[in-house]
């Protein structure tokens, strides 16, 4: 199971930086970002399995295209947001991990207007006819 392998690469990666948190803390925070780096790239490549996935609901449920790209965008922005503000709050840096996180929130805001401006045309359309 995937799971386990990335819980055991995860814990693997905390219990080899734990050795170092006491005398060396930069090779502590690199091997923290290491382990982190490696479950994102296997993330990352398990990806294209959820995407053919989603292409198929939508081709069963008539769902445009674009709003399974949207949900795609949405997915990996808060993935890679929340990835680079926890790699931040582990270097000590919460302040710029805090910014990281509003400015993937407003990017997802920003990847949205269309579903609700979409949204606004479907329901005008309902009240006029």
């Amino acid at each position: 199971m995937d799971i386990l392998k990335i819980a055991m690469a995860g814990l693997c990666g905390v219990f080899l930086a734990l050795q170092f948190q006491t005398g060396k803390k930069e090779f502590s925070l690199l091997i923290a970002i290491v382990t982190g780096m490696i479950i994102f790239f296997y993330a990352v490549s398990k990806l294209s399995g959820v995407v053919s996935m989603m292409q198929s609901l939508q081709k069963l449920m008539e769902i445009d295209e674009k709003y399974i790209e949207l949900l795609i965008k949405m997915i990996g922005i808060t993935y890679v947001s929340e990835f680079s503000s926890n790699i931040c709050r582990d270097a000590g840096y919460q302040g710029i991990g805090k910014q990281i996180e509003m400015f993937g929130k407003l990017c997802i805001f920003g990847v949205s207007l269309s579903v609700i401006h979409s949204l606004i045309n479907l329901v005008e359309g309902l009240f006029e006819g």
